[in-house]
């Protein structure tokens, strides 16, 4: 759904969408219960290519902004304590997969059913993308920090994550927004793993899939690699 207001052949619109997807499962009292999903604001600025009319459908384009506020949750009365935080684990990568903000170029048409209310379609193109990496290697810690420093595009405005350092016993939660990032380490709880998102525009997946892969330790235990 949408609403705005024209004014000429211009008129500001906010949009609103959302995307869920939900299973709950029972036997012999066992319950798990798993949702993922998406809030889908935006806010449009869209171009008449006619004058309004009554009773002519109006053509129009549309150049915008929307953003992704994920939620994603995975419980069980079955799971054990290292069971839930693995799934903790798994869901906090899901929502930084799943969340976003991009631009959006498009076109639309709309016809007016009766005083201020109309009835439209839009087809848009958004400009950004999700990439999903996972190693069951550690990272050498100087190889990643040289991948931030050195080859992370400028396009990607956030990242978020599960890190495991070669020279280090701690798990490490990774958040980055724009240039800044911070790392809050904890206990590992479950198997070892890197599993990280990245999300911006226009971006190589194969070149960022290999600088990852590159950035894994080739002798896992040796300390600084």
């Amino acid at each position: 759904p949408w609403a705005g207001a024209w004014l000429g052949r211009t008129a500001l619109v906010g949009t609103m969408g959302v995307a869920w997807l939900g299973t709950s499962t029972s036997s012999d009292g066992v319950v798990r219960r798993s949702h993922r999903g998406v809030l889908r604001p935006g806010l449009d600025l869209r171009y008449a290519l006619m004058p309004r009319s009554e009773s002519t459908p109006l053509p129009w384009l549309v150049l915008g902004a929307a953003g992704s506020i994920p939620f994603a949750r995975d419980r069980s009365n079955a799971y054990t304590d290292e069971e839930q935080a693995q799934a903790d684990q798994a869901t906090l990568v899901e929502r930084a997969r799943l969340g976003g903000l991009g631009a959006r170029v498009g076109a639309g048409v709309e016809v007016r059913i009766t005083g201020g209310l109309s009835l439209g379609a839009e087809a848009a193109i958004e400009g950004y993308t999700s990439l999903s990496f996972r190693s069951d290697g550690p990272f050498a810690l100087r190889k990643f920090q040289n991948f931030l420093d050195n080859q992370l595009p400028a396009s990607v405005f956030r990242a978020k994550g599960i890190l495991w350092f070669n020279e280090s016993e701690r798990r490490h939660v990774f958040h980055l927004a724009g240039k800044r990032f911070s790392i809050d380490d904890s206990d590992w709880v479950g198997a070892r793993k890197n599993q990280l998102v990245i999300i911006g525009r226009d971006l190589d997946h194969n070149l960022l899939r290999e600088q990852l892969q590159a950035c894994v330790a080739k002798d896992a235990g040796k300390g600084f690699a």
